[in-house]
């Protein structure tokens, strides 16, 4: 008579250990998806306070300008997070200005474009595409000042109505923002 284990049982152990490495493996895979997701999420948020931190400090600019009788056609393709630096300082991943072949490529940055005037953010997670858009690796706004051109000449002029000064979204992520200092004339 042959002592041990019979043949059956390990035949037995080894359909467990293999459930159990599958269900590990699943497990894994779908922690590895909600990591993602959070990362993602962060990144958005994130975004969503500096778009947010620059408004204000455009708008501070704006009612700072207004005060002291300064020039508001400067504002128009202004570098926003320099007008954040000056307000509360710019975040930790703003690399500076660069000419655009000469721009930070790691994504995650934000860098302002001195030939087109824009203020681009580099995309981290491009898999869950900021803005809806999964091909857009970045993202792009430019400083504008909304204002009434009574006489159709493209400028803001003394005496034209100005409705604020805005962040715009260029491409890749919603919609253009029009918070500032609304309805204000300058005289």
């Amino acid at each position: 008579m042959r002592r041990g284990v019979p043949a059956r049982s390990h035949a037995v152990v080894r359909l467990e250990a293999g459930i159990v490495v599958v269900l590990i493996c699943i497990l894994i895979g779908v922690a590895i998806d909600r990591i993602m997701v959070v990362r993602f999420a962060a990144e958005q948020r994130a975004l969503e306070r500096t778009l947010l931190n620059l408004r204000t400090a455009l708008t501070l600019e704006l009612a700072g300008r207004l005060t002291r009788g300064e020039r508001l056609p400067d504002l128009d393709g202004a570098n926003a997070m320099a007008i954040l630096s000056r307000h509360a300082g710019s975040p930790p991943n703003y690399r500076g200005e660069f000419a655009p072949d000469a721009a930070p490529v790691e994504p995650g940055t934000w860098y302002f474009d001195t030939a087109n005037r824009l203020l681009v953010y580099r995309v981290l997670y491009l898999e869950r595409g900021l803005g809806g858009s999964s091909h857009a690796a970045t993202l792009r706004f430019r400083v504008t000042l909304g204002f009434d051109d009574d006489n159709g000449n493209g400028r803001f002029d003394s005496g034209e109505g100005l409705s604020g000064v805005r962040l715009e979204a260029i491409d890749g992520f919603g919609r253009s923002d029009t918070r500032g200092a609304e309805g204000v004339r300058r005289p």
